[in-house]
Formats: structure tokens, sequence, C-alpha cells
């Protein structure tokens, strides 16, 4: 294909000509100064055509490297931002590009200051949002990463990296107040592999009853089947727990650590599943899995139990908890779902001795 003809007056100016900003970077857009208009209309803060408040309004998709602070080391996180304000009826629209200015300011004073976490990251973020935007009374962040963590083979103990999957949700609320109120959620996923309990005990009593034909005594072959492996379907499924939290900024600090919760949702399950397994390790969560069966409503049952346990002293009793298990069906052209959403208050009256 032909190059396309361009006049002299289109060729970039050489770099030595160019403007240079404060950080010796040639910067070509000061030469657009001249194309700007004196008086720039803001249509955003007119009246809009239509009178109806908005809930949510802002950019979705945004891609940045952010460094962090993670278990107390420095980490560069690959984000996926959503931000958005609320927008009353007497606004037509908010500035966008200003939820932008206040992402990439707060990105490059973390690199001057010392870094924050990724809760207190989205918190501050929301603060900033709302701050900027004139009519706005609501900031509200969505973020997603992945929290890489060691895993160890079964059997053969080899380590590996593996990941969780984790969905950020903070919001910023003003309420005529100096100092805004705070909503964090946290949300945290990890795949695994569950054995289909009904399965198991169909092949069960099928080989129970072989095993009688065959002359073996009912009590041996069933002393046998407690110790013996049994075939079943499986599925690998997809375990998630969102964890929320109002308040100040402090709620921060008080977040779980993500692989804490991803720990939690894997002893859920029939067992982890691993990125490497030698013939070793491969037998040995076989074994182990078949050996401990559970249906997609055990799981949840299990995650909320385990989260009971582990956070009934380190979070308040009106700490929400949303636990959610989907086994990806391997035998049905369907997944099977359980959720709940509870207080920890709750879990309490449950799990109380």
């Amino acid at each position: 294909m032909a190059e396309h003809a361009r006049s002299d007056t289109t060729k970039p100016l050489p770099s030595d000509s160019l403007p240079v900003s404060e950080n010796g970077i040639a910067n070509p857009n000061t030469q657009d100064q001249g194309l700007i208009p004196r008086d720039l209309p803001d249509i955003q803060s007119k009246k809009p055509p239509v009178k109806v408040p908005l809930t949510r309004v802002g950019l979705g998709g945004i891609k940045k490297r952010v460094p962090l602070t993670h278990n107390g080391d420095k980490h560069e996180f690959e984000l996926t931002l959503n931000t958005f304000v609320d927008l009353p009826d007497t606004n037509r629209g908010i500035h966008m590009s200003r939820n932008l200015e206040v992402l990439n300011s707060i990105i490059n004073d973390l690199t001057r200051i010392e870094s924050l976490s990724l809760p207190s990251f989205a918190l501050k973020l929301a603060k900033e949002l709302v701050k900027i935007q004139n009519s706005a009374t609501r900031g509200f962040v969505e973020l997603e990463t992945n929290v890489y963590y060691d895993q160890f083979s079964p059997s053969t103990n080899k380590k590996v990296q593996t990941h969780t999957h984790v969905i950020l949700r903070a919001e910023a609320r003003l309420n005529g107040q100096d100092s805004p109120t705070y909503i964090l959620s946290a949300t945290t996923q990890v795949e695994g592999m569950t054995v289909c309990p009904c399965s198991l005990a169909m092949t069960r009593a099928y080989v129970l009853e072989t095993m009688e034909n065959a002359g073996i005594s009912s009590d041996k072959a069933r002393i046998l089947l407690d110790e013996i492996p049994l075939s079943a379907h499986n599925q690998r499924s997809l375990g998630e727990v969102t964890i929320t939290l109002q308040g100040d900024e402090g709620i921060a600090s008080m977040m779980p650590q993500f692989e804490e919760i991803a720990h939690i949702i894997e002893k859920s399950m029939s067992s982890p599943i691993y990125e490497l397994l030698k013939r070793p390790d491969e037998h040995v969560l076989v074994v182990k899995a078949h050996l401990d069966p559970v249906f997609v409503e055990d799981v949840v049952r299990r995650m909320l139990k385990g989260i009971y346990d582990t956070f009934k002293e380190k979070l308040p009793a009106e700490t929400k908890i949303f636990v959610r298990q989907r086994n990806y069906e391997s035998i049905h052209p369907y997944d099977a779902i359980a959720e709940e959403t509870v207080s920890l208050e709750t879990l309490q009256s449950y799990f109380a001795d």
C-alpha cells in the first residue's frame, strides 16, 4: 500500500525545537495553545434536558500499573479500574477528565511517598473523586487485579506460583460532612475441585453389592470401602467470598488478607487444584479429594464456618459476608450454584458454643 502523502506543514517538529517541560521532556502540546478559545463553555454544569438524578456516572476499563504495599512489601499491581460519582438533576454531566486527573495524581504521588495498600488506595481514590467533582456527594471505585502467592504440591512439595482474583469496591459518602463515611468490599475468588457425594454413594452401593456377591462379608466390605477411594464425577469449581466493612479510613487496615481468605475457600472444597502435579502429587490429590466429597451447599457452609472461626475476634459484628460457590458440572450442561449473605453477628448465632 502506498504511503499517504503529507504536506510540509504536517511534518512533526524536530525534538530540539519542541517546548521542554520541567522534567526535560519535549512537550509538543504547548504548540496547540493558540487553538484553545479564551472562553470554553462548561456544558456539563448546565441543566439537563431531562431532570433525573443519576447514581453512578464515570469511566470504566481504565488499566494502570500501580506500586502498592502488600504484606509489608512493595509490589506493582496491574489494575483494571472503574471510577464513578453521583450526579444531581441540576447538572447535565460530570467532568470525566477529572476522574483520570485524580487517579494519575494519586499514582504519581505513590512514587514519592510511602506506598498504600490495595484497600487504602481504593478508599483514597473514592474520596478524591467526590472532592474533585463539585456536584458529587458520593465517589465509587471498582478495581480488579490478581494477588499472587506460593503453593506447594501435595506430595513432592514443589513450590509454584498461584493467584487469587481480587475485586475491590470502595464508596466515599460526604453526607454534608467534612470527613466521608466509607464502605469497602473485598471479593476473593479461588478455583478448586469438588467431588459429588451422590455419585460416590451410588458407586459405593454398587461396589458393596459386588463384593458381597463375590463372597466377602458385609462387615469386611464396609471396612475396605472406608479406606478405598471410589469413582465419582467431579467438578472444577469457583469459590468466592466478599467481606464488606463500613466506617472511617481505618477499615482499610481491618480488611483480611486475600491469601487468608483464599486458603479458607480452598479448604472448603474437596481439594485445591495445582498448576504443577507430578505423578505422586496427582495420586494423593485424587485420593484425598474422593475421600472428602462435598455438595455445592456443603462448600458454602464450610466457607461460612471457616470465616467465623478465623475472624470472629478480628472483625466487627456488623461485618457483611457474602459467600458463593459455583461448580462447573462435568456431566450436565449447566452449573450448580449456592450462595449466602449474612452478618458476622448472625454467624455467631449459628456457630457460637
